[in-house]
């Protein structure tokens, strides 16, 4: 009999689904503590994770039993492992080792993988290159390893800054935006898929000195009228730049 996923819901409305919460820092420690801890947050907040001095609580996810968790670092590695792997803890323990972190490495994304049916796993590098690629290029692994390569991380392709697990032939689109303010939004459908340890193909070129910032996904939205004063948008080879 499966466990009943329990629904949680916080001063603000928002309600959590999932069983867990699953979080990772970025030198790659997981934790995985039950929903319902989290169901009465005081005004003054509270302890989620101890954490070890010079780590930081990055992504925190909703998890239900089943699920994989999939954790990406800058210079390249990737693990995938079962959420069963990580034992439910309380608010206040300090959670196990993810993913083990080599020097000057650091994670920079953690998704959960909701269906193994069809999914890719998408990747953006600071220099504006990115690829999808298969999920079932990547092994289940046990947790706490060093993993296997994601991308081919070279001076043309800059460090992974974003790593995205994605249904494929989703509609949904991909903003990303650059440190000197530059942004493009684009169908994930237009993404190239490609084997795991290549470098990818530009998906934003900017200026000299210019890096990526931030990537986010977006539900695909309908056409509006010209009127609501939208920004200013030009298309070419599936890519739409907003100005």
């Amino acid at each position: 009999m499966e466990k009943e996923v329990v629904t949680a819901i916080l001063p603000t409305g928002e309600k959590l689904t999932g069983s867990h919460l699953f979080m990772c820092t970025t030198k790659g420690t997981v934790k995985k503590t039950k929903v319902e801890d989290f169901a009465n947050v005081r005004k003054s907040g509270l302890i989620a994770i101890k954490l070890r001095d010079g780590d930081m609580l990055h992504w925190v996810k909703q998890v239900s039993p089943k699920e994989e968790v999939f954790v990406v670092t800058k210079l390249g590695k990737s693990i995938r492992f079962q959420e069963d792997n990580v034992s439910a803890t309380g608010r206040a323990s300090m959670g196990v080792r993810g993913i083990k972190v080599k020097e000057g490495d650091e994670v920079v994304d953690m998704d959960i993988i909701r269906s193994t049916e069809k999914t890719d796993l998408l990747v953006i590098m600071e220099n504006g290159l990115g690829k999808s690629s298969p999920i079932s290029e990547y092994r289940v692994q046990t947790r706490g390893g060093t993993g296997v390569k994601t991308a081919n991380i070279t001076a043309k392709t800059g460090k992974i800054v974003g790593a995205k697990v994605v249904p494929e032939g989703s509609t949904d689109d991909l903003i990303i935006i650059s440190k000197q303010g530059q942004v493009i939004r684009l169908k994930l459908s237009s993404i190239p898929s490609q084997g795991r340890t290549t470098q990818g193909v530009y998906l934003m070129r900017m200026n000299d000195g210019d890096v990526v910032a931030s990537t986010t996904i977006v539900e695909e939205t309908k056409k509006v009228d010209r009127a609501t004063e939208e920004p200013e948008e030009s298309e070419k080879d599936g890519q739409t730049t907003i100005k």
